[in-house]
């Protein structure tokens, strides 16, 4: 049975692997074992997980349901969609924000990396 949830959020992660790329270029993958390269795009990574930075980590939030004659006809999620890095300077951020259905919620710093938290409709 097709899950169109999954496959938006497929199709997410790809948004945001092309956007970290343009960003910051192909040197920036991680090879695996086997030679595969794989992104720092992370999806409600558990707590076991070693991140790796720059990075950008995206979770649902919430979602929003759009009605016709009091039926629901649209249901969008919302993510937490957030980038981290070392450098204050990123140029990630730009990235993201410049996403449609996207807005900047706040940034801060902690242990020493720069957080920057966006809501994005998907």
């Amino acid at each position: 049975m097709h899950d169109p949830t999954l496959t938006r959020r497929y199709e997410l992660s790809t948004v945001l692997r092309n956007l970290l790329v343009e960003a910051v270029g192909q040197v920036d993958a991680i090879y695996t074992e086997n030679g595969l390269m794989r992104y720092k795009i992370y999806f409600q990574p558990p707590e076991t997980v070693k991140i790796e930075y720059p990075c950008i980590i995206y979770q649902v939030k919430t979602g929003d349901t759009e009605y016709a004659d009091d039926y629901p006809y649209r249901f969008t999620k919302q993510y937490d969609v957030i980038v981290i890095d070392k450098n204050p300077d990123s140029v990630i951020p730009y990235h993201v924000a410049m996403l449609q259905m996207c807005r900047m919620d706040r940034a801060y710093t902690a242990d020493n990396l720069n957080h920057w938290t966006f809501n994005l409709y998907y």
